[in-house]
């Protein structure tokens, strides 16, 4: 298995989801994108297969309005990024994690999922702390019947947030976020359990993740491997 193309499947399915509802997905002949102007997430391009022709139809693009956009790349390619005169916004690592027995932890947090409008603005309220930046709720809203998005609660305090996508056997574990007056008590890692215990339950053979820095030595520790680095450049007026 390819995991590393698994874990590409599936964020991009994820991006594909959520924008679904408002017909903000486009393809073009060699590169795709997902854009909403009112929100800060997804708002990304991606091709299979860039070249200094794809990437400069895909720079005309960001500059007819969609400035905002990303463009992510999971290739070894920085040099032509560079050369097109885009600038590396941040790095995340593509990991995964092959799903065998039970992980055995510590049970004191709950996991509820979204199901309203309500939930979904008290998702994006918490979300919006750790990682800075605003999906807008309605994004959450309109596909939280699609995509799980869960509220972290200890005991009746909401803590943190977190996504599970599924598909095709791989579990995509996105938006793991913890508020800073609650960290370094083990609850990141708590909620990594649990999703995992959920994708075993789903029958999931693996689970994939994006890291961030900050997150690549608790996902190492729990057994998760380094598959590529996934980047994200932007125009330079958007750093």
């Amino acid at each position: 298995m390819n995991l590393k193309e698994k874990n590409i499947e599936n964020i991009l399915s994820l991006w594909t989801i959520v924008n679904t509802p408002f017909n903000a997905n486009h393809n073009r002949e060699n590169y795709s994108y997902c854009y909403l102007p009112f929100s800060d997430w997804p708002n990304r391009l991606w091709s299979w297969n860039y070249t200094p022709e794809v990437l400069d139809n895909a720079i005309n693009e960001m500059r007819n309005g969609k400035e905002s956009l990303k463009i992510s790349s999971w290739e070894d390619n920085h040099d032509l990024f560079v050369s097109k005169g885009l600038e590396q916004r941040f790095q995340q690592t593509g990991m995964s994690l092959q799903l065998a027995e039970r992980p055995v932890y510590e049970k004191r947090l709950r996991l509820t999922r979204v199901t309203n409008e309500e939930q979904a603005k008290q998702w994006i309220d918490t979300f919006t702390i750790p990682f800075g930046y605003r999906i807008h709720e309605d994004v959450v809203a309109q596909s939280c019947n699609k995509v799980p998005f869960y509220l972290v609660f200890l005991e009746n305090a909401l803590i943190g947030t977190a996504l599970l996508h599924i598909e095709d056997g791989i579990a995509g574990i996105h938006s793991v976020g913890i508020l800073p007056e609650v960290r370094r008590k083990g609850y990141a890692e708590e909620i990594m359990n649990i999703l995992i215990d959920m994708a075993i339950d789903s029958n999931a053979t693996h689970c994939v993740l994006q890291a961030s820095a900050m997150g690549q030595g608790i996902y190492t520790r729990m057994g998760f491997t380094e598959d590529f680095l996934f980047t994200h450049y932007v125009l330079p007026a958007n750093r």
